[in-house]
């Protein structure tokens, strides 16, 4: 996995390097993470600590999360994970998915039952959310350090908007 996460990394980054819009950014980090983590959908919020919500910037399902769609941060514990502390979290059942997260039923109808929250962190404050997701137990056995580092790839298109 190690190779194939560095060749989707480097492709990545080299991709990034020209001038693409922000969708164009986007749509190639869902095609490389893809290829280390086998999601079958991702979006990817912005956060904003002004206003304490999250909005959709990037959708691969938009039909059942759309663009620009926003959501006031709750305190559930998954917030205090992903937005304070910058920590990855991963639910791999449908159980767990519906414990967190409210629009579980959309969640469930589009076939996903494992989310991967990897937080996209600048300067010591969250500022968005890669959001991984696919069939049951699909995030069972990550490598964090990949998934941090497809973060960090994120950065400046998130920071851009």
């Amino acid at each position: 996995m190690a190779t194939d996460a560095l060749a989707a990394l480097t492709e990545l980054a080299r991709a990034l390097r020209e001038p693409l819009s922000a969708t164009q950014q986007f749509a190639l980090a869902d095609m490389a993470l893809r290829r280390v983590f086998d999601q079958t959908h991702l979006t990817v919020n912005r956060y904003d600590p002004a206003t304490d919500e999250t909005s959709r910037v990037y959708s691969s399902i938009p039909a059942a999360f759309p663009l620009a769609g926003r959501k006031r941060r709750k305190t559930n514990g998954w917030s205090e994970q992903v937005i304070d502390r910058g920590a990855i979290h991963a639910v791999n059942t449908a159980a767990e998915v519906a414990a967190v997260f409210d629009d579980h039923s959309t969640i469930a109808a589009i076939g996903v039952a494992a989310i991967l929250n990897v937080p996209v962190r600048y300067d010591g404050r969250t500022i968005g959310v890669l959001n991984l997701m696919g069939p049951a137990g699909r995030f069972e056995r990550i490598d964090a350090a990949i998934a941090l580092l497809f973060a960090g790839l994120m950065i400046p298109v998130l920071s851009s908007g």
